[in-house]
């Protein structure tokens, strides 16, 4: 099954200064946040709709305070809204179990208020968890973490360049009360798009980088089609600059395998 997923809701999260100058003008990445929920958003529900695809979307819990009418619109199109933290903060980063309780609270009154509902997932940004997070997600009335199983020892070090860094975990985290949802942090789009194609981490154009992605899903869903394949699209990313790309990428894996080869995070996970 291939599971499409989406992170970061608009102005939520903070993006550091440029770390790209010489590719990417100061003004333009002050903008990208913004080019994500007014340009990217409309481009991916719309093919969305036209694909007859149900997907997630991470979204941050103050963006149902930010942005609640874009959020609903994502809820009314058919696709599940699940957490990504409170403001988008470095999971593993979070000093205790009460304050990671006080994020959670406050993102999931705000979804419920919001959407009417509670969200039933929830993903860490960093796709890590910590060792209090099992008992305390459960508690708020999620079911399911979508986190990284495992991890290259660098994959950290990417962050430094752009103003990121977090507590590197030498041992997984073990999850017992909840369903995981198999999250690689090699499949999302700003580990292999270029900075001049609006990523963050790779070198490649929006071609060649959906290219590979196209060739690891079809792999997957012709070999083991009842397994999660599960991918992240960040709107500022794919709706912006690699637009192109992104586009293709979902024309051919729907015309290949159709509508109902997609399963959203929660179908996918609370499946087995």
């Amino acid at each position: 099954m291939l599971c499409i997923t989406f992170d970061n809701f608009g102005l939520v999260a903070q993006l550091p200064p440029c770390p790209f100058p010489e590719i990417v003008s100061a003004e333009e990445w002050a903008q990208y946040n913004q080019i994500g929920l007014s340009v990217g958003h409309p481009r991916l529900l719309n093919l969305l709709k036209q694909l007859r695809i149900s997907t997630t979307y991470f979204a941050e819990g103050f963006s149902a305070v930010l942005h609640p009418t874009e959020l609903k619109r994502w809820q009314d199109a058919g696709h599940e809204i699940a957490l990504h933290g409170w403001k988008h903060e470095m999971w593993s980063n979070l000093p205790s179990k009460e304050r990671e309780e006080e994020l959670i609270a406050l993102s999931v009154a705000s979804m419920r208020d919001v959407l009417g509902e509670g969200p039933q997932g929830f993903r860490p940004p960093g796709l890590k968890i910590n060792s209090w997070s099992d008992s305390l997600f459960e508690k708020y009335g999620i079911r399911y973490v979508s986190q990284a199983l495992s991890r290259a020892p660098e994959y950290e070090d990417k962050f430094a360049p752009i103003g990121i860094t977090y507590t590197k975990q030498t041992s997984p985290i073990v999850v017992s009360q909840l369903k995981v949802l198999d999250t690689p942090d090699t499949l999302i789009d700003a580990a292999l798009v270029s900075p001049a194609f609006g990523g963050l981490f790779g070198t490649l154009d929006d071609d060649g980088a959906y290219e590979i992605f196209y060739n690891l899903a079809a792999e997957h869903e012709r070999t083991k089609p009842d397994r999660p394949w599960v991918f992240i699209i960040h709107p500022f990313v794919s709706g912006n600059r690699s637009w192109v790309g992104c586009d293709r990428f979902l024309r051919r894996l729907h015309a290949q395998f159709g509508s109902s080869a997609f399963k959203t995070a929660r179908a996918a996970a609370l499946s087995g």
